[in-house]
């Protein structure tokens, strides 16, 4: 399986971030990874970059 790009959408960043850990998790278990997340919530961008560091 190959993804190059996922289009979702969540009401809230909170909401977002456990998407976002859902979809790491599931990629992750079949050894893909997500690298990088763009979002018109810059609140979002901040706290998903700050979980990569």
């Amino acid at each position: 399986m190959y993804v190059d790009d996922y289009l979702g959408s969540a009401r809230s960043v909170d909401e977002g971030m456990k998407e976002a850990s859902l979809i790491r998790k599931t990629l992750a278990d079949a050894d893909l990874h997500f690298q990088d997340w763009i979002s018109d919530s810059e609140e979002f961008v901040r706290v998903i970059q700050g979980e990569k560091k």
